[in-house]
């Protein structure tokens, strides 16, 4: 909150007016409602004597913390997804950048802000990422001097991307060094257990579905990356296998609809097959139409889950998608195709 807010809030709750503050404070009560409606600001000399009234802090009364707390970033970035999506990207990137001012040395905070400007640049101006680069990458650099060992890992991982899509293969090699390996006893494992024995079986449930939920995730990634080596080799009976398998176990597991296209997708782009690319691409887009209730599934039926009222927001990723298929020349044999052009009729590019 800001002073002017700060002050108001604290004169309401000693239930006082702003002319008995001022008078208390020897000041006019002009010059307090100026204060409050954040036209002015209160001399230094006054400061203590402020707080002291007002029954606070200077740190309280100046907003002045050195963290934020992990809900309160969460919070932040949410907030700003829906800015940059009501009121576009250079708005939202303008706030990020006033909330950085306020926590310059918050590296968690310029990790998930980066994070998120990134995500939403993809899928609400995929052709600003160029000119935003620069300063997204900084971010990264800022957020990997951090002392949360976490933030500074996860921001090191998407510089060594960075890295490997400029074609410096040495310095990503580099960053991926510097990422700690995972520690090597399970402690939500253990944590789960202990739950258990205490009774709290929703809790270790809710830990045990969310494990599930992230080896999932690590299988799919890892299948499509030994599809795409295989498809390196030009051993296309083993990446034809790989991606079967992608979509075999997506189901199985039932994660997201979406992911068991991508490697099929992948696989169809590489062989140049057109109808194979289309059918698989309608598949991602009608996933992205509508929400993964992954709450409904037994394996994940104890993870929380808001279910929104309307649309999936996850359909804001598909003209990013488009897009990046369209720009992509290995891609041009699907840039004449109608029912290419009626899918990009359907969701304009942004």
């Amino acid at each position: 909150m800001k002073l002017n807010e700060i002050i108001r809030i604290k004169r309401k709750e000693q239930n006082l007016t702003q002319e008995e503050a001022a008078k208390r404070l020897g000041v006019s009560a002009s010059a307090f409602n100026k204060w409050e409606k954040g036209n002015a600001c209160p001399d230094i000399a006054v400061l203590p004597a402020l707080a002291r009234l007002l029954k606070t802090d200077l740190n309280t009364l100046f907003s002045f913390r050195e963290e934020l707390t992990e809900q309160e970033i969460g919070l932040f970035c949410e907030e700003l997804s829906s800015i940059i999506k009501q009121d576009g990207f250079e708005k939202g990137y303008a706030v990020a950048m006033e909330k950085l001012q306020e926590y310059p040395d918050c590296g968690p905070l310029i990790g998930m802000t980066a994070s998120t400007l990134d995500g939403a640049l993809f899928m609400f101006a995929p052709a600003s990422r160029e000119s935003y680069s620069e300063q997204l990458e900084q971010l990264y650099e800022r957020a990997a001097l951090c002392d949360d060992m976490a933030t500074r890992d996860f921001a090191n991982y998407m510089l060594a991307a960075r890295c490997m899509q400029h074609g410096d293969y040495d310095r990503a090699e580099e960053l991926l060094d510097q990422l700690t390996d995972k520690p090597a006893v399970d402690k939500n494992h253990m944590k789960a257990n202990l739950f258990v024995k205490l009774g709290r079986l929703d809790e270790a449930a809710q830990i045990l579905e969310r494990k599930l939920m992230a080896a999932a995730s690590d299988v799919q990634s890892a299948l499509l990356a030994l599809m795409t080596l295989a498809l390196n080799e030009n051993d296309m009976e083993t990446a034809g296998y790989l991606a079967e398998v992608s979509q075999k176990s997506s189901r199985l597991l039932e994660s997201w609809e979406y992911n068991s296209y991508v490697a099929a997708f992948e696989l169809a782009a590489a062989k140049k097959d057109g109808d194979t690319c289309m059918e698989m691409l309608t598949g991602m887009a009608d996933a992205l139409k509508k929400p993964w209730l992954f709450s409904q599934s037994r394996l994940y039926r104890h993870v929380p889950q808001k279910i929104p009222q309307n649309k999936s927001d996850l359909s804001e990723i598909l003209p990013g998608l488009l897009a990046s298929i369209k720009s992509d020349e290995d891609m041009e044999f699907l840039k004449n195709r109608t029912d290419f052009d009626s899918l990009l009729e359907q969701h304009p590019l942004t």
